[in-house]
């Protein structure tokens, strides 16, 4: 079978760093992984999220498509050229706008998260690999 999954750049990474410790490939990694978890929630009863884990955890997980990301890329990329224009902005304030409330409610979400497990946010920040800029790279 094969899935297609986008992952943000930290995991990737750390999928890929993975994979060279072990002289092996990242999809053989990811495969593993994904065993690994299904075996383990099988094996153990407290493994699986609870209804309201699950609900806050997809809202952690609820991130700007690609084409936002990437339109974001270009016009930043504008602004530093200094070539931007007046709609470009207008578009790029608007995106701005989109992207920081869509990393507020993941923050929120995380914080509700680090209440039912009784960690501090930063503990679930990490635990997640979320970045401050929204990209989790």
């Amino acid at each position: 079978m094969t899935l297609t999954v986008e992952l943000p750049p930290s995991l990737e990474q750390r999928i890929r760093d993975r994979a060279a410790e072990l002289g092996g490939d990242p999809e053989t990694v990811v495969a593993n992984l994904v065993r690994n978890h299904f075996a383990a929630a099988v094996d153990s009863p407290f493994v699986a999220l609870t209804e309201e884990e699950t609900k806050w955890f997809n809202q952690v997980n609820e991130i700007p498509t690609a084409g936002v990301r990437e339109r974001w890329r270009e016009l930043d990329g504008l602004r530093r050229a200094g070539t931007l224009d007046e709609n470009q902005q207008a578009e790029m304030t608007k995106l701005y706008d989109q992207i920081e409330a869509n990393h507020a409610r993941r923050i929120e979400a995380a914080a509700e998260l680090a209440k039912l497990w009784q960690v501090s946010l930063d503990s679930v920040i990490d635990q997640l690999g979320l970045s401050p800029s929204g990209e989790d790279d």
